[in-house]
């Protein structure tokens, strides 16, 4: 598993703005060194049992809905897809931005 930054409300939502922002700017080497730090797949791997699921504290739909989002722009990056990774990064943002019960 990757070692990323800490996951908390505020370092997910810029670490995704940014992502977006480097996107829109082409910049495709600092979008990327952004996914790699921010490892986002953390929150929805598996954990042995007895230790708590690191989503529990944003929501297990709002993590999992943002992870595929997260998961297809890094995928889209990869194939150099820049409008693909572009939408996809927009998508993880406005998914993460509303509140973990909707």
């Amino acid at each position: 598993m990757r070692q990323g930054i800490r996951l908390d409300e505020t370092s997910i939502h810029q670490y995704l703005s940014g992502i977006v922002a480097d996107l829109q700017a082409v910049r495709l080497k600092q979008a990327e060194m952004k996914l790699s730090a921010l490892a986002f797949e953390r929150l929805t791997n598996s954990v042995p049992r007895g230790v708590q699921e690191p989503w529990i504290v944003f929501g297990r739909a709002r993590a999992y809905e943002t992870g595929e989002h997260v998961a297809a722009c890094e995928h889209a990056i990869r194939r150099r897809k820049i409008d693909v990774a572009l939408i996809s990064a927009q998508r993880a943002l406005a998914r993460w931005t509303r509140p973990k019960g909707e």
